[in-house]
């Protein structure tokens, strides 16, 4: 069964990053838990599910993310959110970014 929760993560980076390694690299950070990507230069978004309650969830969510980056290669310049969304309320709502789907 696919968790109903979601965490949103998104920050700026120490320099722009493609649309195609942001998506390996969040295909890396969750597997088939990923949800979504959101690009724009040097800012990264990543949707992802997850069965946690909000605490271990947002802790969880920020190192996998920030840990992630640093294997990469990339430096957070400062972050922009950390959410965790409840089931019946996982709508990806910046809307100054486009988020695109992606499949494990």
């Amino acid at each position: 069964m696919t968790p109903n929760n979601t965490t949103v993560v998104s920050a700026r980076l120490d320099r722009e990053i493609s649309h195609r390694e942001a998506a390996e690299l969040a295909q890396r950070m969750h597997g088939a838990a990923l949800i979504a990507i959101a690009v724009r230069g040097d800012l990264l978004g990543v949707a992802s599910h997850t069965r946690f309650t909000p605490y271990p969830a947002l802790e969880i969510a920020g190192e996998t993310f920030a840990e992630g980056l640093a294997e990469a290669g990339y430096k957070i310049r400062s972050w922009r959110s950390i959410e965790w969304l409840s089931g019946a309320d996982a709508t990806l709502r910046h809307a100054d970014l486009e988020w695109l789907p992606l499949a494990a």
